[in-house]
């Protein structure tokens, strides 16, 4: 070990020693699942606002209010004009990024997207409006260059900053290197 590292803690640690995870506990083992699911959920919830966000600075309107629809999802009308059909296959096509178009009412039709799994992402989210940004401009609309990246990132900004779980004596992300 090298200085200034605790040998007790890193004995504690069932990721270090696999088989001591029976002394821990099943308690703990789920409150630790607990976290870690409500921690993801945490996230899809942080990054379909910011998609939210994102594409109502675009004026796109939304399809259900923030309390009636899932927490990971954002729904917004197609504008009148665009073929949403289109714009959804070529952001697939060309940016591998999944919008579906839900034909709600025979005179409007909606874009769903889930920020779950690949797209619960960042750097996912902001592409997604930037590829529909540049769509909607070649389809005729009038929006203003930037405004929903410069939205979703600003709401990025609001939510405070996480912390580095401490897990056993060890920070989440440490490596284990010295410790044979």
């Amino acid at each position: 070990m090298r200085g200034g590292e605790n040998v007790d803690s890193a004995k504690r640690s069932s990721v270090l020693f696999p088989g001591s995870q029976s002394s821990i506990g099943p308690a703990v083992h789920l409150w630790m699942d607990d976290r870690r699911r409500n921690a993801l959920l945490a996230e899809e919830r942080l990054h379909a606002e910011a998609l939210d966000q994102g594409m109502q600075a675009m004026g796109l309107l939304p399809a259900a209010d923030a309390g009636s629809r899932l927490p990971y999802a954002v729904c917004a009308a197609v504008p009148k004009g665009v073929d949403g059909t289109m714009v959804a296959l070529r952001l697939r096509e060309s940016y591998g990024l999944r919008v579906e178009l839900v034909a709600q009412a025979a005179d409007q039709a909606y874009w769903s997207v889930a920020a779950i799994g690949e797209q619960a992402d960042r750097c996912r989210v902001l592409e997604l409006l930037a590829a529909l940004e540049s769509e909607l401009l070649k389809a005729g609309c009038r929006l203003t260059r930037g405004r929903a990246v410069q939205a979703a990132t600003e709401r990025y900004g609001r939510e405070p900053r996480r912390h580095m779980m401490n897990i056993g004596g060890m920070r989440n992300g440490a490596t284990t290197r010295g410790l044979e």
